[in-house]
């Protein structure tokens, strides 16, 4: 926990979407994790700025550990990375519940990053109504998602996925400028 108890943000994210792909070196959500903490430090002014995230592998307990509780309580802003495998993590959604359940204005705290498209069944989930999503995905031809960056973004093919983590940082820096 930060010395004067409180986190920037806390990033909710199934752990299925940071699996290392074969050939790459890094999971898709530590890529973007760090990408953001760079690109916020920047938009912010904030040097030592300080993000939550959970990368070890949770258990599949019926409860939040005390330390996530704790970082969910204290943190500003909540990141949910919507995909597949976020809507079938029973953790993810502890975590979204209890961020909303202590942060009664949670509808101005939160960022949501879509993976994959997500369908209104899906967003009818949410504590939060379907919103302006920041989508790392794009709809090819035959009617199939591509997610960006995936499974590692290159600067010279991803101009796209560079948009959208800048586009992300942007409003996380408002966030936190306005609480």
């Amino acid at each position: 926990m930060p010395p004067d108890g409180q986190f920037d943000y806390f990033i909710s994210y199934a752990h299925a979407d940071d699996k290392v792909m074969p050939g790459a070196q890094r999971g898709w959500v530590s890529i973007f994790m760090d990408g953001l903490e760079t690109l916020v430090q920047q938009k912010t002014g904030v040097r030592n700025l300080r993000p939550w995230t959970d990368r070890s592998e949770l258990s599949a307990s019926d409860e939040l550990d005390q330390q996530i509780k704790d970082a969910l309580n204290s943190a500003k802003v909540l990141i949910v990375i919507l995909s597949p495998s976020y809507f079938t993590s029973n953790y993810c959604k502890m975590e979204r519940n209890f961020f909303c359940h202590a942060h009664p204005d949670y509808k101005n705290r939160i960022v949501v990053v879509e993976l994959d498209q997500i369908s209104d069944e899906q967003y009818d989930q949410m504590p939060f109504p379907r919103r302006k999503a920041l989508q790392f995905w794009a709809l090819k031809e035959n009617k199939w998602t591509r997610q960006l960056g995936h499974p590692e973004p290159n600067p010279q093919r991803d101009g796209d996925y560079y948009e959208r983590v800048h586009d992300s940082a942007a409003e996380v820096a408002e966030k936190l400028k306005l609480l």
